[in-house]
């Protein structure tokens, strides 16, 4: 068939069945057709429309979805930190079912590479701007180990978001930017009540989203999130920004426990932090994570 069978993704084939060049299928979304390599590719100017009940299923999944992770953020994210293996195990199953791929998921290397062709300006900017700003802290190596852990914190956020939100209401309603919008929305009430992040991640979420429509990447999406939201960190003050902690976080005092420099999330550094304060009461111990407080830079 003309379209590649997927309830995830619907990639297009040239006339002789090869698929395009990364990130080159968006230009069809304009111009509805496009030449690679002597094969014309022909793109539908709509989104295609799923069979009723798939809809319907897919709507109702990507709701689910987002009402259960909103729960767990403020039900048991505190109480039963580890009950979040559940909620990945959901996604798994979900990826399972659609029979998504690294490819469809943004996974693939070459689509990162073509996204620097793609997204030239947003690189410039952003590039531009984490330098200006950071440049007197971020050659160390507490910041280098800490930017790469928040760069996978980020990249499986996407991966998560995008796949479990965005694709299927983009691949179930007829307007790419209703779907962004929608999703866009459910992003920014995850990082409810934070003021600073509630509007910023509405404009990432739909920007994401859209972007990822031009270039299929998650690692492109994360190294531009964890350098746009460490932007957003120094520029804004911090009785506003509150460290970015989201959730029932944003109530809990920031402790001194936690690990100087970090860009982990908000889980992990409250992990870490409880650990070392039952460390500290523990019997004969003595010592505890020592160091300056640094926000984590992420919601």
């Amino acid at each position: 068939s003309f379209w590649q069978t997927s309830a995830a993704r619907r990639e297009p084939l040239t006339s002789r069945g090869k698929r395009p060049h990364p990130c080159g299928w968006e230009f069809g979304l304009l111009f509805n057709t496009e030449v690679f390599a002597g094969a014309v590719v022909r793109y539908p100017t709509t989104v295609p429309v799923a069979d009723g009940q798939r809809r319907v299923s897919e709507i109702a999944e990507a709701i689910a979805f987002f009402l259960v992770l909103l729960a767990y953020l403020w039900l048991l994210a505190i109480r039963l930190p580890w009950s979040g293996v559940l909620v990945l195990l959901a996604v798994a199953v979900s990826w399972r079912r659609r029979s998504l791929t690294p490819r469809s998921l943004g996974l693939g290397w070459d689509d990162f590479r073509a996204s620097g062709q793609r997204w030239v300006v947003v690189w410039i900017v952003s590039v531009s701007l984490f330098l200006i700003l950071g440049y007197r802290s971020l050659f160390s190596f507490a910041a280098l180990t800490h930017g790469a852990v928040y760069f996978a914190w980020a990249a499986a956020q996407q991966v998560v978001y995008l796949s479990m939100t965005y694709l299927p209401l983009r691949d179930n309603l007829k307007s790419r930017r209703l779907a962004a919008g929608l999703a866009g929305a459910a992003f920014s009430i995850m990082h409810f009540p934070n003021p600073i992040l509630v509007p910023a991640t509405y404009v990432w979420g739909v920007a994401s989203s859209l972007l990822f429509e031009r270039c299929r990447t998650v690692w492109g999406l994360a190294l531009l999130q964890m350098m746009l939201s460490s932007t957003l960190f120094w520029i804004t003050p911090r009785e506003l920004n509150r460290n970015f902690r989201i959730g029932p976080y944003y109530y809990r005092v920031h402790s001194s426990q936690a690990p100087g420099g970090t860009f982990a999330p908000p889980m992990s550094i409250w992990i870490v932090s409880e650990w070392a304060v039952t460390t500290d009461r523990a019997p004969g111990s003595t010592n505890g994570v020592g160091g300056s407080v640094h926000p984590a830079l992420v919601g």
